[in-house]
Parts: C-alpha cells; sequence; structure tokens
C-alpha cells in the first residue's frame, strides 16, 4: 500500500473512526441524530426550498440548501427509524424533495449516470407524489434516450402514463406524447411526427413555456430535414436560434445552431457546416456536455466525409470515439465506430474497416432502432460504391 501524507492519512483514518462510531450507534438513536442534524441545517438553509406544481417541469430556484440535498435527503430518509404519524410524513415529504433536486442538479450538470439513478429512486420514492413520480420516470426515459436506450426509455414513459392524463394534468400529458413521438420517429417517421411537434411547439406558446416551446420547434425541425423540407426545416432552426437566445438557454442554442450546420452540410455548405459545428462543440464543452460534444464531433466527421475531406473525418470520428469510450456512451460508440469504417472503406483500409463496422453494427442491431441503422447502411452503401466495391445487404453483412 502506497505511504499516505500525514493530512491525508489523518483524514482516512478520522473517517473511519467516525464510520466505526456511527456503526455502534443503536438504530434508534441513529436516527435522532439525523432528525436532529436535517433540522440544524434547514434552520441554517432558511428552512426547506418549495417546490413548483407540478414539480415535473424540472425548474426550481436556487435555494441554500441546494449543495446539500442530497445530504438532506439521506438525514431525512435515516430519520424515519424514530418518527411517526405526522412528523413521519413530513420527513418523506422532504426526503422525496431533496432527491428531486439532487437528480436535477446532476441533470443539468450532464452528470447522467448519477442524474438517472437519482430520478429512478424518486419514481419510487415512499414521499414521492404523483408529480414527482410522473417526473421521476419522465426524466429518466429522458436520458435513457439520450444514451441510446429506446426500449428504457419507452419503459419509463409506459409508467409516467400511470400518473398524468389530458384531464388531471395537460402539460404533463403533452410531455409524455412528445417524447413518444420521438421514439416512434425511429421506426415509423411519418408525416404524423412532424405535425405533432407543430402541435407540441404551439401548446407550450399559448402557455407561456419556451423553453419546451424551444424543444418541440427543434424537434419540427429534424423532421424536415429528414424529409428533405429544407427550407421550412432552416426557418424552424433559424427561429430556434433567435428564441434560444431570447431566452438565454444555452443548451438550446447550441442544439439549434448544430442542427442547422448539419442541414448545411447536407446542402453542399461545407464551410458554413463546419464552422457551425466548431461553434456548437464549443458551446458543448463550455458545459461540459459530453453527449452534445460526441455529438457534434461525429456530425463534424459526417460533414468532412460528404465533402471528400477524409483525414479530417477519420481524425473527428476517433475523438468521438475515444470521447464514448471514456464516458461509457456505448450507443454513440458504436454509431462513431459505424461511420469511420465507411471512410476506411473509401481510404482502402478495409481489414481495420471490417472489424469496425462488425462491433458498430452489431451495438446498434442490439439497440432496436431502425432509424439509426438506415442512416449508417446508407453511408455504408455510399462508401462501398465510390470505392467500387461490392454492395452491402440490409443484414448489414460486408461481402
Amino acid at each position: 500500500m502506497p505511504e499516505l501524507h500525514a493530512e491525508t492519512a489523518y483524514l482516512f483514518r478520522h473517517a473511519l473512526v467516525r464510520d466505526a462510531a456511527y456503526e455502534l450507534q443503536p438504530v434508534s438513536d441513529r436516527g435522532k441524530l439525523h432528525a436532529l442534524a436535517l433540522d440544524l441545517i434547514e434552520e441554517l438553509c432558511g428552512g426547506t426550498p418549495e417546490l413548483q406544481t407540478p414539480q415535473w417541469v424540472g425548474r426550481f430556484k436556487p435555494h441554500t440548501s441546494d449543495r446539500l440535498a442530497m445530504e438532506l435527503a439521506k438525514h431525512a430518509d435515516a430519520s424515519l427509524h424514530v418518527l411517526s404519524g405526522e412528523d413521519a410524513k413530513k420527513a418523506r415529504r422532504k426526503g422525496a424533495i431533496y432527491l428531486f433536486r439532487s437528480a436535477v442538479i446532476e441533470d443539468r450538470g450532464y452528470r447522467h449516470a448519477r442524474a438517472l439513478e437519482l430520478f429512478q429512486r424518486l419514481a419510487v420514492h415512499p414521499g414521492s407524489d404523483d408529480h414527482l413520480r410522473a417526473h421521476g420516470h419522465f426524466a429518466s426515459g429522458q436520458i435513457h434516450y439520450q444514451l441510446g436506450s429506446l426500449d428504457g426509455a419507452t419503459r419509463q414513459y409506459d409508467q409516467m402514463a400511470r400518473y398524468v392524463t389530458r384531464e388531471a394534468d395537460p402539460c404533463g400529458y403533452q410531455l409524455l406524447e412528445s417524447v413518444r413521438t420521438v421514439v416512434r420517429s425511429h421506426s415509423d417517421n411519418g408525416p404524423d411526427i412532424g405535425a405533432a411537434h407543430l402541435r407540441a411547439s404551439e401548446f407550450w406558446a399559448k402557455r407561456g413555456d419556451r423553453n419546451r416551446q424551444l424543444v418541440s420547434l427543434i424537434n419540427f425541425a429534424v423532421w424536415h430535414c429528414e424529409e428533405g423540407d429544407h427550407d421550412i426545416a432552416r426557418d424552424a432552426l433559424n427561429r430556434a436560434i433567435l428564441l434560444a437566445r431570447k431566452i438565454g438557454n444555452r443548451r438550446g442554442e447550441e442544439a439549434a445552431a448544430g442542427t442547422l450546420a448539419l442541414l448545411n452540410g447536407v446542402d453542399g455548405r461545407t464551410d458554413e457546416a463546419i464552422e457551425g459545428l466548431r461553434c456548437a462543440l464549443e458551446m458543448a464543452r463550455e458545459m461540459n456536455n459530453n453527449l452534445a460534444i460526441q455529438q457534434w464531433l461525429t456530425g463534424l466527421g459526417d460533414v468532412q466525409q460528404q465533402s471528400g475531406r477524409l483525414a479530417d473525418a477519420e481524425a473527428s470520428y476517433r475523438e468521438a470515439i475515444a470521447l464514448a469510450t471514456l464516458h461509457g456512451l456505448d450507443a454513440r460508440l458504436c454509431y462513431a465506430q459505424s461511420h469511420l469504417a465507411a471512410v476506411l472503406v473509401e481510404l482502402g483500409r478495409l481489414p481495420e474497416a471490417r472489424r469496425l463496422w462488425e462491433a458498430g453494427w452489431a451495438g446498434l442491431s442490439a439497440r432496436n432502432d431502425e432509424y439509426t441503422r438506415r442512416g449508417v447502411l446508407k453511408g455504408m452503401r455510399l462508401a462501398l460504391e465510390r470505392a467500387g466495391l461490392a454492395p452491402i445487404g440490409d443484414d448489414g453483412q460486408l461481402a
């Protein structure tokens, strides 16, 4: 064992002594200590923070207790050993409130794995009401989707449906409809998808929720990008950028700007596309959003590949692969591997291309994401055609 510095050794031994002393306490005494700690910290922080209704909106005013939210959630839950009746009910509620705030704080910091864990706990916490359970499932589904698990997202959205109805909670119902529409677009991207996103944007605009309006507007634009209605998509994305700047939504601006850059790439406006993607990358890096960084790196590789800048495309894809590997972004890793394989086909490096393609294709196939599979298959077919090689079958097997 390596030698510890004096201060580190003290802290290490102090923690061991503290934990040992804690374990020696009867459970009832521990509960009293947690209840006391909860009361004292809340008193110092100005009391328990209030929640919006419905809380699944996921926005709240900063509170002095936020930096201690997870600690307060633990104190509230542990104090239940000695509480009963109304006191226990209040402690359970406080535990859910602080767990909710902890989860949202982690999600805002793009610490996806930790946020997912906390939101899933929120969905089943005994102090959660229907709104908090709905938000726990909704946010868990969002993270599953971002990480590439359509099945995981679908399961969470189905659980959310137990707690929201159009009559009692029209906003929650609209949210559920929107996220289900996004998942459905991966297998059936018909005209009703675009219409649903437009209706959602109008719904949120009427209710003054400009952040949700922004998200729906970007989804509407993406659908038109894929359908080839580039003028409509470009107009929607430019409106989204202006709206994002007006309301100070940096993440929304980054998403709209990056998507517009990809559209420019498809339209052959390569220099604009590369500049736009680099701006989106810079914004994503400012926010330490590794999912977005990886997404725009891959998008940059796509544009470079489309314009014949194969060496640059290879470098972008390799950086995307390294980032996805480092942060466990398996679905994004598979996507980047598949696209790098297509670049290597054009560069004549077939053995390496085959290994990457087989790894990427297998991963994408396991996720039941037909939309993404069709896209990478199209890219490989174009690469094989340009290289004068045998075409690839629908099963994804290289000749």
